[in-house]
């Protein structure tokens, strides 16, 4: 009996100190950083005992014009200055707690990201309208992402790229030359705060005399060779493509009609880059793409064993650094053999049929 008196008494202190607890228990919270700038998104936490089960809603006001109903929101000032946060808890029986803190945001330093460095294939022999690649990398001490711009010396750059990179992330980059002559390239460095670096040291590279096209001979997907040597005298169209490049099917439809206006006097052929997604371009897949655009032209797939699309463009560094091909790439080849214009990305009909129009 005495064992049963003691248990009910410890279970009824248990459930007291509990009820003590709920009507004793004060609404807080934190965030962090605890020095938070202009740069920073904050994470404010709201604290309160069993808020599961007590709180039915919250209200945060951040003290400049903004508001969030979420128990733990993210929230960036755009000024710096003192703020008073307001977190309001709305219980279950109705009633509502409130806190107030101040929170002093400063206007973050902003360092600018260190001089870019440019790597390159030194002692390759470079040809005009081959795509050549470049590797540029920068850090950030303040961690903040980067946007690069590459002046190519010939009156073409990259301009500042949409693409933010990762603060000491390569980032590569690809480049053909029309004429020869001798190039000078370098690249600046921009964080997402718009602190730009100073220019890197200039490389220096020569573009050689022109030379025919290099030659190659590749299988076409219904099973025919095709040698580009036995073309002289035709003007070629060379599209390389992938299944799972989103400009790369629209850039298809244009060469539709490519087709369609210069009939036999120009030869194209669609080399679909297999090692751009080995699980996309596939013969299958590339078959698929040419029956749905009802093309008329050639269509192969570019293994590792052909290797076509290395000999218009560098895919690797010397060290062994692979970068993803920029596709489409598009190379018009004259009667005589020798490129005569190249392009990167999606291109209209109209520019390549006033290329073609030099050549007819």
């Amino acid at each position: 009996m005495k064992k049963i008196l003691v248990t009910m008494l410890f279970i009824s202190i248990f459930i007291s100190l509990s009820g003590c607890l709920q009507q004793t228990a004060k609404l807080n919270f934190d965030f962090a950083p605890t020095n938070p700038t202009t740069y920073d998104e904050i994470q404010f936490i709201a604290i309160y005992p069993n808020a599961k089960n007590l709180i039915s809603a919250w209200l945060w006001d951040f003290g400049d014009g903004n508001t969030s109903t979420e128990q733990n929101p993210k929230h960036q000032y755009s000024k710096d200055g003192n703020y008073t946060v307001t977190l309001k808890a709305w219980k279950n029986d109705g009633s509502v707690e409130i806190i107030s803190k101040k929170i002093i945001i400063s206007t973050s330093p902003n360092n600018t990201p260190e001089t870019p460095r440019l790597a390159f294939n030194s002692g390759v022999d470079r040809r005009p309208n081959l795509f050549y690649l470049f590797k540029v990398n920068s850090t950030d001490p303040d961690g903040d992402k980067i946007s690069y711009l590459i002046d190519w010396g010939d009156g073409n750059s990259t301009g500042w790229t949409p693409h933010l990179f990762e603060s000491g992330e390569n980032a590569g980059f690809d480049h053909s030359w029309a004429k020869p002559g001798n190039y000078t390239i370098k690249a600046k460095a921009k964080d997402a705060r718009g602190a730009e670096s100073n220019w890197s040291e200039p490389v220096h590279i020569e573009i050689k005399s022109k030379k025919e096209a290099p030659d190659f001979t590749i299988k076409t997907i219904d099973g025919n060779n095709f040698t580009l040597s036995d073309y002289r005298g035709k003007i070629v169209i060379l599209d390389f493509s992938s299944v799972s490049c989103v400009f790369c099917k629209s850039q298809l439809y244009e060469f539709k009609n490519i087709s369609n206006k210069y009939g036999g006097e120009v030869v194209v052929i669609s080399i679909f880059v297999q090692s751009f997604d080995p699980h996309a371009d596939t013969v299958e897949n590339v078959t698929k793409i040419r029956e749905e655009i009802d093309a008329d032209w050639l269509f192969a797939l570019d293994t590792s064993e052909t290797n076509v699309t290395e000999k218009f463009m560098e895919t690797k560094l010397k060290t062994h650094e692979f970068f993803y091909i920029r596709l489409p790439k598009l190379f018009i080849i004259n009667k005589e053999g020798f490129i005569s214009f190249s392009s990167g990305g999606f291109i209209e009909e109209e520019k390549i049929a006033a290329e073609l129009d030099k050549l007819i």
